[in-house]
């Protein structure tokens, strides 16, 4: 009967042994998954930031694609003009062409320039060739100038 006993405490010792065991490991399994609650919280958040910062690149890729048309579009013409007063310095540009074309500089220079600021396409040169559009020159009006040589300006950052 003493056997007994001895074994029924025992076997209570062990019980209650692995019932705190049993307890321990189910409130680690219960932190362990409210922490991977939270991981999928933040990578959903995650997700989310870097599907608009693809779609806003791709906004801003595009806006500077269309910018980079237009000022290829307005040198042509620039350009088209200049060749037609080859030898007469009587035909005239029409007097607004340039000042697009100065225009035109400014938004792409001040689209770079935001795009920079804000990071969203860091490292990246957007606009090689918009460094090419002809500078205006105020001291040369009135007198015949050769548009066919470029005077370009760099892009400022």
């Amino acid at each position: 009967l003493d056997e007994a006993r001895d074994q029924r405490d025992l076997f209570q010792q062990l019980l209650h042994s692995s019932i705190a065991q049993h307890d321990r490991l189910l409130k680690r399994f219960q932190e362990q998954q409210d922490f991977n609650r939270g991981l999928q919280e933040d990578l959903s958040k995650a997700s989310i930031q870097a599907r608009r910062d693809a779609e806003a690149r791709s906004h801003h890729e595009h806006l500077a694609l269309d910018l980079q048309m237009k000022a290829a579009h307005l040198e042509s013409e620039l350009v088209a003009v200049t060749k037609a007063r080859v030898g007469s310095c009587d035909v005239t540009a029409p007097s607004n062409l340039e000042d697009q074309v100065d225009r035109l500089r400014a938004q792409v220079e001040d689209m770079v320039r935001a795009m920079q600021q804000s990071a969203i396409i860091p490292g990246r040169e957007l606009l090689p060739a918009a460094g090419a559009l002809s500078e205006n020159s105020s001291d040369h009006a009135g007198s015949c100038v050769d548009l066919t040589t470029p005077r370009s300006r760099p892009l400022s950052p």
